[in-house]
Formats: C-alpha cells, sequence, structure tokens
C-alpha cells in the first residue's frame, strides 16, 4: 500500500470515528446542561484545570516515543514499563492528595480528583496497546474501539445525571471512557508484553519523550490556564458559564482532532527526511483546515446569543458572551497544533517549548488585567490574544515552511469578511426572530460554498481528487 493511501484511509478512519464520537457527545452533552446545574460543570472544570497543572507526573508520552522512533523488539516491552511505573506513581500522589483533603473535610473534592486522576493515569497505558498499530498507520480498528469507548461512556453518563446523581454523572464518563478504551484497545491489538526492558531505550526513549512531556504539560496548562485562574477569580456558577462557553466554540477543532494529533505526527514523521513532502503536507493540511473553521467561527462570532440559547437553553444565556470573545480560538489553536506538530515531527521539540512557556506567561498577565478591567469577558478576551501571540511566535519558527501557505488564507478571509458585512447589514436593518436568524446562518454557510468553489475551483477540485485518488488508489 502507498503512504498516501495510508495517511489518507488513516484521517478518514479516524475521523469517521470521531465524527460519530463527537455527536453522540455533543447530544450527550445537551442533555446533561439540561439536567445538571452551572455550579456542577464550574467544580468538574476546576478539577479537570487542576489536573492539567498536575499532568506533569504523567506527560512522558512513550507511546509517542514508540510511533517516532525505529522499530525493535525490545522498545515497546520497555516503553511500557516504564508507563506502568508512572501511571502507578501518579495515582499513589493523588491517593496522597486525597487523605490531605478528606483530613480537611473535603471528601467530596477529594474523591472528584482521586477518580478523574485514574481517568488520565489509563489513558497513557491504553494508548501503550496500540502504537504499535498507530506507527503503520493502521486507524481502522482503533477508531471502532475508541468511538464504541465514548459512546458507551456518554450513554451511561446520561443515564446517571437522569437519575439524579449530577456531578458523578460527570466524572463517571471520563472513568468509563477510560477503562472502556483501555480493555477495547488490549483487545483490538497484537502488542503482548514479554517481560523486556533494555536500559538504552529506556534512556532513549526518556531523552525523546522529555522533550515532548514538557511540551505536552505547558500546552495542557495552558490550553486551561483561563479556567485555572478562573476557578480562582469567579464563583463556580460563573465558571460553569465560562467551561461551557469554551466547551461549544471547541467543537470545531474537537472535530478536526484526528485529521491532527497523532495521525498528523505520525505522517509528518514517515516523511520527515523529505522536505518537498513536508512542506507539501503541510501546505495542504493549511488549506483544509482555514476553509473548514473560518465560517463556523464567524456563525459563533455573529450568533452566539441564538446558538447558546437553542442549544443549552435559556438559563445558560451566561455563556452567550464568552462564546462571542473566544469564536476566533479554535481557528488559531488548529493552525498552531498544524506547526507544531511539524516542528515537533522534525525532532524540533525545544522551539515549541518556547512558544508555549511565553503564550502561557503572556495568558496569565492578560487574563488577570482583562478580569480586573473589563470582568467576566475578560478572561476571555485575555486567553485569545494570547493565543494569537502564540500563533504568531510558532509560525516565526516554522516560516519555511508556513512562507509558501500564507497565500492559503487570503480567499477564505476576504470571503467571509465580505459575507460578514452582507449578513451584519441585513441583521441590523431587519427585526430578529428565530426563522429570520436560521435564514441568515443557511444564507452565510451558502454563500460561502458558492464563492468558494467560483473563486477556487481549479485548486479545490485538484486537491478534492488528490483525496479520492489517495483513497482508492493502494499502490
Amino acid at each position: 500500500m502507498s503512504l498516501r493511501y495510508k495517511a489518507i484511509s488513516s484521517v478518514v478512519w479516524n475521523s469517521i470515528g470521531n465524527y460519530i464520537r463527537v455527536i453522540f457527545n455533543f447530544v450527550g452533552q445537551l442533555i446533561l446542561v439540561r439536567l445538571l446545574v452551572p455550579d456542577d460543570f464550574g467544580i468538574y472544570a476546576f478539577v479537570v484545570a487542576i489536573l492539567e497543572f498536575f499532568s506533569f507526573l504523567i506527560g512522558w508520552n512513550f507511546p509517542l516515543g514508540v510511533i517516532q522512533m525505529p522499530e525493535d523488539d525490545e522498545l515497546s516491552d520497555t516503553a511500557f514499563v516504564l508507563t506502568i511505573v508512572q501511571s502507578v506513581l501518579y495515582m499513589l500522589f493523588f491517593l496522597i492528595v486525597g487523605l490531605v483533603l478528606v483530613y480537611a473535610s473535603k471528601s467530596r473534592i477529594a474523591f472528584i480528583l482521586f477518580f478523574i486522576a485514574l481517568s488520565y493515569s489509563l489513558g497513557p497505558i491504553s494508548q501503550m496497546f496500540v502504537a504499535g498499530m498507530q506507527k503503520k498507520l493502521n486507524f481502522k480498528n482503533y477508531s471502532i474501539a475508541n468511538t464504541a469507548s465514548g459512546i458507551g461512556s456518554i450513554v451511561i453518563a446520561v443515564a446517571l445525571a437522569f437519575f439524579g446523581f449530577g456531578l458523578w454523572s460527570l466524572v463517571a464518563r471520563d472513568v468509563l471512557y477510560a477503562l472502556f478504551s483501555m480493555v477495547s484497545f488490549k483487545l483490538i491489538s497484537h502488542f503482548t508484553f514479554k517481560w523486556r526492558f533494555n536500559n538504552q531505550h529506556a534512556r532513549n526513549l526518556c531523552l525523546f519523550t522529555g522533550k515532548i512531556f514538557i511540551n505536552r504539560w505547558l500546552e495542557g496548562v495552558v490550553s486551561k490556564l483561563d479556567i485555572l485562574l478562573g476557578g480562582i477569580l469567579l464563583v463556580p456558577a460563573k465558571l460553569g458559564f465560562y467551561s461551557q462557553g469554551k466547551y461549544l466554540i471547541s467543537l470545531p477543532s474537537v472535530a478536526l482532532a484526528p485529521a491532527m494529533g497523532t495521525t498528523l505526527f505520525s505522517v509528518y514523521s514517515t516523511i520527515q527526511c523529505d522536505e518537498a513532502k513536508l512542506r507539501e503536507t503541510n501546505k495542504f493540511m493549511n488549506y483544509f483546515l482555514l476553509r473548514a473553521i473560518i465560517p463556523i467561527t464567524l456563525l459563533f462570532f455573529i450568533f452566539p446569543d441564538f446558538i447558546v440559547t437553542v442549544l443549552f437553553g435559556e438559563k445558560w444565556r451566561g455563556s452567550i458572551d464568552i462564546v462571542k470573545w473566544l469564536a476566533f480560538y479554535p481557528l488559531v489553536s488548529v493552525l498552531f497544533e498544524n506547526q507544531k506538530l511539524l516542528l515537533q515531527s522534525k525532532g524540533i521539540v525545544e522551539k515549541p517549548i518556547w512558544v508555549l512557556a511565553i503564550q502561557g506567561l503572556v495568558s496569565v498577565i492578560l487574563i488577570l488585567l482583562g478580569n480586573h478591567y473589563l470582568g467576566f469577558e475578560g478572561i476571555a478576551i485575555g486567553f485569545l490574544v494570547s493565543s494569537v501571540i502564540g500563533y504568531i511566535y510558532i509560525c516565526c519558527y516554522s516560516k519555511n515552511y508556513i512562507a509558501s501557505a500564507l497565500k492559503e488564507y487570503v480567499v477564505p478571509v476576504l470571503l467571509t469578511l465580505l459575507i460578514y458585512l452582507v449578513i451584519a447589514l441585513i441583521k441590523a436593518s431587519t427585526t430578529s426572530s428565530p426563522l429570520l436568524t436560521i435564514g441568515l446562518m443557511l444564507l452565510f454557510v451558502l454563500l460561502y460554498s458558492i464563492l468558494l468553489v467560483i473563486f477556487e475551483r481549479k485548486v479545490f477540485f485538484e486537491r478534492i481528487k488528490y483525496i479520492v485518488n489517495g483513497l482508492f488508489n493502494k499502490a
């Protein structure tokens, strides 16, 4: 099978599974927001943000090392041992933290923290089972197992919420997904642990994943800094409004996750020595990411009140301003991820670390200033501005690749601005109604799609043809 077939089929299988899981999760979330209260989501979001801060204890991604490093009989076994040791130490740490919280009469928080930490500790073990499959760009069975695990966990979580378990339904969703994933990944994988450990492999894995670990930890912390600081600055209900607003605008980037993450890293790693292919693949990704995300971003920015009230209900109107001001965050985050994965696949991991460190520092400053001068919405604005600064910064390190892709920005940006002016003019000159809003949203999507095909018909159909040929031509 050709590399192009493997790469494209991996993205397609992963995308199909992810979209099914996203749809089920989204429907489940729509039910959960009606069964639970903002305080539940606020407490849950703050606990998850705390765990992201302490994720450096479990951030050594040894499965990623198996994917990137040359294949060897003892490599997977060595990585598995290191992964198990890491997870055990992680849980011991939170067991001690939980006991301290129980002693301080915070038993509820202690148990919530411990069980969500358990789900975090099982993640690397689950990924270890399928690392070999991902290395060979074999994502079909992985996608099916991952999708089934996600659907099962959200269905049970909704049932628990319906029977009055409140916040615990959110905790159960995370724990069950981790357990289902681990069991299903073990069943589909051909990985058999043979109790082998190689000291040299261990050193190489720690050296490689150590750099990635710092990167992943910073990335997780930076992405949750607004929630973490919000948990300190805001009451639980306010944080609940903020976290659900952020969840809503993050859906586009979640939908594109299969085309990013491990799949794209595997593709970039495979062609890392071929500069021409690397540059073309990066340009190809930027092309479709921009055209997929920009119109959705504008819809969130123009119609936040309608989207929030229709999807979440009137009691979540506190999330409207958050959706509006964070509308452009998914666009910035996926473009940042594309450039970061490109650098990491070439073994350049120090530069993204510096970018994330600077972005995190700027984010803390802007979030605190935003909250002080603008209040609740200022946290979202400060977080968005720091994300834009981070993207510009990482582009400076990958300028040899991003320079050839800059022209990909022109057409979608100009089209969306033109259509935005038309929609804004119609919206300002008419009386608002649900039917009119739906009509304007459909008009926006229709005009964008038609104009995009008209202005880019040659290159658009060439790239669609490239994908189709890649899927059906295994040679």
